[in-house]
């Protein structure tokens, strides 16, 4: 089935699993994001190496700062299926495997900044929001802006700091300049 997961997330750590959804011995089987020095590794899996969609971001986020991730699978169990946005840019990813055979589904709880036992989340992480659909670029971007404006515009003008300025002014330019 296609879903798409978004969270603001700003890592202190280099290593961080962001949120899971995976059975902590044996296949594996589940979901997983996981920052990796600055690179998401996203990993769907039925049965870990042999049955699984494993996909990385090419370039590495900066660390500093809050960050908007979204990513979106279309249900297809193929890795051209799965788009990863980040600050509601559509970010090129490398397929790491594309194996994918059976159903990721598990008993398992949703695990928000925690894989299982092991791998924690170091930082800051925001608004989970989850969908029953996969979400194209336009809906991302759209997605990030107004999450990104919606408490700048409830500050009065003259109360606004430099950053929040700018952040209207790059909005303003990426739409209307």
């Amino acid at each position: 089935h296609p879903w798409s997961i978004g969270i603001w997330m700003r890592p202190t750590g280099s290593l961080n699993c962001v949120l899971s959804k995976i059975d902590p011995t044996g296949d594996r089987r589940g979901f997983e994001i996981v920052w990796q020095k600055g690179q998401l590794q996203i990993n769907l899996v039925n049965r870990w190496v042999a049955s699984a969609i494993e996909i990385t971001t090419k370039d590495p986020m900066s660390k500093a700062g809050w960050h908007q991730v979204i990513v979106s699978y279309d249900g297809s169990r193929n890795a051209a299926g799965m788009r990863v946005f980040v600050d509601g840019v559509d970010e090129p990813t490398n397929v790491v495997r594309d194996t994918l055979a059976g159903l990721a589904e598990n008993s398992q709880p949703l695990r928000i900044g925690r894989r299982d036992n092991g791998l924690g989340f170091y930082g800051h992480l925001d608004e989970l929001r989850i969908y029953r659909r996969a979400v194209d670029g336009k809906e991302a971007n759209a997605w990030f802006w107004s999450d990104r404006l919606r408490g700048i515009l409830a500050v009065t003008a003259d109360k606004r700091t430099a950053i929040q300025k700018d952040a209207l002014l790059d909005y303003y330019v990426a739409r209307h300049a």
